[in-house]
């Protein structure tokens, strides 16, 4: 489960970010912060490719970013919450509250 893996170290109780980008770049620089990676511009750039692909905000006031990096050693789950909500182009059209933030090894179990 999501839970499982989610450490008490990587929840943002209150996030500031107002936009999808805000969002992005605050959870990068938390990741990097608590030296959970080692760069956070790979991270932005890793997620934005991702949202370009579709957006990650599932509806519900709930979005789940994710994409893969080089140089981590395990699979990486942070949480954060917005108390006013965040435009995310949601599925749903509706502003996101809750993120579930997945960032898995681009290499892991290969070699």
């Amino acid at each position: 489960m999501i839970m499982d893996l989610l450490k008490d170290d990587l929840i943002i109780e209150n996030l500031v970010a107002t936009d999808k980008m805000g969002v992005i770049r605050e959870f990068a620089g938390y990741l990097k912060a608590q030296r959970r990676i080692e760069n956070e511009n790979d991270l932005v750039r890793v997620l934005i490719e991702r949202e370009s692909l579709g957006s990650t905000g599932i509806g519900d006031g709930v979005a789940i970013p994710h994409g893969r990096l080089h140089n981590i050693q395990e699979i990486i789950v942070a949480f954060g919450r917005s108390a006013r909500g965040v435009e995310y182009q949601a599925l749903d059209a509706k502003p996101v509250f809750l993120f579930f933030l997945l960032i898995g090894n681009c290499c892991l179990g290969s070699g």
